[in-house]
């Protein structure tokens, strides 16, 4: 999960005193495929609060990779009995 509180403006009408600025989940947080909602929280020296949410999507764009493939195959017809093709499977 990047930091998103870099990305983010606020001002409170208390314009020289600091703002506190976190996400949930916070930076650095491991999340899976999709979309994950991330909520920022500004709060300031009155201990008032506001939220905004920003989405966060991680996409699966990495193809599989074969590591051993299949060994090649043949077949041949040996003409015996009632079956005048049946097939045998050499590998």
């Amino acid at each position: 999960m990047p930091d998103f509180t870099t990305g983010l403006v606020a001002t409170d009408c208390n314009g020289s005193a600091a703002l506190a600025v976190t996400q949930t989940p916070v930076a650095g947080t491991l999340v899976g495929l999709g979309v994950t909602t991330v909520t920022l929280h500004v709060t300031d020296a009155a201990n008032n609060e506001s939220t905004c949410t920003a989405s966060f999507t991680v996409t699966d764009n990495t193809p599989p990779l074969i590591t051993t493939c299949a060994t090649n195959q043949s077949a041949f017809a040996d003409g015996v009995a009632r079956h005048p093709c049946r097939m045998f499977w050499a590998a």
